[in-house]
């Protein structure tokens, strides 16, 4: 059984299983590593190479990260005067313990995987979609998306350029029946 490392805050670091898709791992390094709730986690190695785990939410860890592997956990900021999306090391040392990986995070920005001219809005979009499509395991990355919950019945309803997705959260039964609901609406038609 293989393991990855990832190292954050004072040279804190933990051991993760990455025999799981993407969206598992991300969602499992958030929880205990102790990170905000909307935050967007991202990982790179100790020579600040970026693993873009966020394009691959439903492919399997192993199949970008490798065995034994060392990460330094990172999260995407806006930066509030230029719009862009850059990656912040949440391992406090790391200018100390890896200083050619942060010469080369200090030096990352990203943007929407489509637009690599981001406007200002779609920066939001896409932080705002990422956001949800963690916690979701569904999302959009560009245009004019917008997201309503309703907590009540666990239904998320995504609107994108005139398409509308609805999302169920919660056990397998009420999924279940929410597909069977969706199924017998779209025979009727």
């Amino acid at each position: 059984m293989s393991f990855v490392t990832v190292k954050f805050s004072k040279d804190q670091s933990l051991l993760f299983n990455p025999n799981c898709k993407i969206l598992v791992l991300l969602d499992d390094i958030k929880k205990r590593c102790k990170c905000a709730d909307n935050a967007i986690i991202e990982v790179s190695d100790t020579k600040g190479e970026i693993k873009h785990l966020q394009e691959h939410l439903d492919d399997y860890a192993t199949s970008l990260l490798k065995g034994r592997e060392t990460l330094i956990l990172l999260e995407i900021k806006t930066n509030e005067e230029t719009k862009e999306l850059r990656y912040v090391p949440l391992l406090k040392n790391v200018k100390k313990l890896y200083p050619g990986a942060y010469e080369r995070l200090s030096k990352a920005k990203t943007s929407h995987p489509d637009n690599k001219d981001c406007s200002e809005d779609g920066s939001k979009n896409f932080l705002k979609v990422q956001r949800h499509r963690q916690s979701m395991a569904v999302g959009l990355s560009t245009g004019n998306s917008q997201v309503n919950n309703n907590n009540n019945n666990n239904i998320t309803t995504i609107n994108h350029n005139n398409n509308t997705l609805q999302v169920t959260r919660g056990n397998k039964k009420q999924h279940e029946e929410h597909k069977r609901k969706v199924r017998s609406l779209s025979h009727r038609s």
